[in-house]
């Protein structure tokens, strides 16, 4: 699958070390929900939307709404810093959702 914007780009790793890529977090929450049984423990990693630098879900600040454009209408940017996600989400007319 090919990635159309890497800002929103997220994967989820099994325990047996199987990539899954996404075009977008929703895409990916509903997989794991739809997977539970086959994908264990897996690793949920998301891209911070101003590097594409890919980390763990669990420590994502999310913002939506406003300019916040995914590719799958999921419309929901993750980034690594807490600061970072309330700029953004001025700029881009968005509220912080966590």
């Amino acid at each position: 699958m090919t990635i159309q914007d890497s800002r929103y780009a997220t994967e989820l790793i099994t325990e047996k070390g199987r990539i899954y890529k996404f075009d977008d977090l929703i895409c990916m929450e509903a997989y794991a929900k739809e997977n539970s049984q086959k994908i264990g423990k897996a690793k949920l990693l998301v891209s911070d939307f101003l590097t594409s630098e890919l980390f763990p879900l669990e420590k994502a600040f999310k913002i939506t709404g406003g300019q916040v454009k995914s590719p799958m209408n999921g419309n929901i940017a993750t980034f690594k810093n807490k600061n970072e996600a309330i700029k953004e989400a001025h700029k881009l007319q968005a509220s912080v959702i966590n």
